[in-house]
């Protein structure tokens, strides 16, 4: 998981929900690097942050933002063991 840089936190709903269905989008398709050719000349482009950290950043903002709504931040994992089954 990468880190969480807080890039989205202080954006509106609307917007953070907006750069996370773009970010949806772009990996649905698959693209990852722009690249553009012709007349013998080409260039590429590839993006600041990538769909992924886009992704998980937009979440983490959702979640900040509305935590009843889009769910809230798992920090502790309790174990169980004393129900075994043998």
């Amino acid at each position: 998981m990468p880190e969480l840089l807080r890039l989205f936190f202080g954006l509106p709903e609307s917007e953070v929900l907006g750069l996370r269905d773009g970010a949806l989008a772009l990996i649905k398709e698959g693209k990852t690097l722009m690249s553009v050719s012709g007349g013998g000349k080409s260039g590429s482009k590839q993006f600041p942050i990538s769909p992924r950290e886009v992704l998980f950043e937009a979440n983490a903002a959702l979640r900040h933002l509305n935590p009843d709504k889009y769910g809230r931040r798992i920090r502790k994992t309790y174990a169980n063991f004393r129900n075994r089954h043998e």
